[in-house]
């Protein structure tokens, strides 16, 4: 029973819909029964509670926060909340922050600021590669070349990433490493951009970074220079609270 239930969680949290006790059946091919029954139980823990206008159900916050819980990243996630609104306030831009999640990168928070932008990539719980964004080359700067090198052949032989793009990544790495700063450009979506810097705090198990997502039309120079001088200030901040 517990696989189903993680089937039917995992298939709502890939919905941008509601979705009915029909259609989570049609989709994970369980019985209306099976699906009826994992719901009950999920929904007596508090996992999932029933939208009366649709007769769906949608998941709480009871699973997130118990799984930076288990992370050991719910002070940082609390600590991070009250920054991420300011920096959005600030900039009119979306803020989030993001964690390493061994070879890869998950997006844990994200307030969207006045200028909304669609971006698919950092949606809260959304796995991302540490070789690719200003978010993940961010924390990929903070790690030895040794790490380095192994997470790049485990994007090269897992995740279809192209060898030939190796020594512009190594680059990118020590410019970050100089600058304090990394800013991707169109990298990952066709008119989007994002800056980011990381969090260095002696307490934290796993590397964390705070970004700004906005539009290329949106950061020229003046808006690169003024939002690497914020994010790191911030970033200064956090660290010393989170001692």
């Amino acid at each position: 029973m517990l696989k189903n239930m993680i089937a039917i969680l995992e298939t709502m949290a890939n919905s941008p819909s509601v979705l009915s006790i029909s259609e989570l059946s049609n989709i994970t091919g369980f019985s209306r029964s099976a699906v009826h029954r994992c719901l009950t139980t999920l929904s007596d823990e508090g996992v999932v509670v029933l939208d009366k206008t649709n007769g769906g159900y949608v998941a709480t916050s009871k699973l997130f926060t118990l799984g930076l819980r288990l992370l050991g990243k719910i002070d940082l996630y609390d600590a991070t909340m009250p920054v991420l609104r300011k920096i959005a306030q600030e900039t009119n831009e979306t803020a989030s922050l993001t964690i390493r999640d061994n070879m890869e990168r998950i997006c844990i928070a994200r307030v969207e600021g006045t200028y909304r932008i669609i971006v698919r990539n950092i949606q809260v719980g959304q796995k991302a590669p540490l070789v690719v964004g200003a978010a993940g080359k961010i924390i990929l700067a903070q790690l030895s070349d040794d790490e380095i090198e192994n997470i790049i052949q485990y994007n090269i032989e897992c995740c279809n990433y192209p060898p030939e793009s190796k020594p512009s990544l190594l680059a990118d790495v020590e410019k970050i490493r100089k600058q304090g700063f990394a800013i991707s450009i169109e990298e990952r979506e066709t008119g989007c951009a994002s800056i980011s810097v990381v969090i260095r705090s002696v307490t934290l198990t796993s590397h964390a970074s705070i970004s700004i997502s906005t539009l290329t039309s949106r950061f020229g120079e003046q808006e690169q220079q003024k939002y690497s001088q914020l994010l790191i200030a911030e970033a200064e901040k956090l660290a010393f609270n989170l001692k």
